[in-house]
């Protein structure tokens, strides 16, 4: 997700070095994509830290809540990011 993130930022940088324009869609998109992208990330290494793994799956939950939390607070980070521009 952060790849494609990041090419859609590209071709509107890239659209917007020759036309003056871009495609505003695709810097949303950017946006978008890079927040989810790095919610799964942060989800997964506190998942990791806390011990969580396919081999060892333990009946300890805790660690996914915690990550849904942190998810949830990079989501409101993109609203918040989103309305201030």
């Amino acid at each position: 997700m952060l790849i494609a993130g990041y090419i859609y930022k590209a071709v509107h940088l890239v659209l917007y070095s020759t036309d003056g324009l871009g495609i505003q869609g695709f810097v949303l998109a950017n946006f978008i994509l890079k927040y989810i992208g790095e919610a799964i990330t942060t989800t997964m290494l506190i998942a990791l830290s806390w011990g969580w793994s396919l081999t060892n799956l333990k009946s300890n939950r805790g660690y996914i809540a915690i990550g849904i939390v942190v998810g949830l607070i990079n989501i409101y980070s993109l609203v918040v990011s989103a309305t201030q521009d």
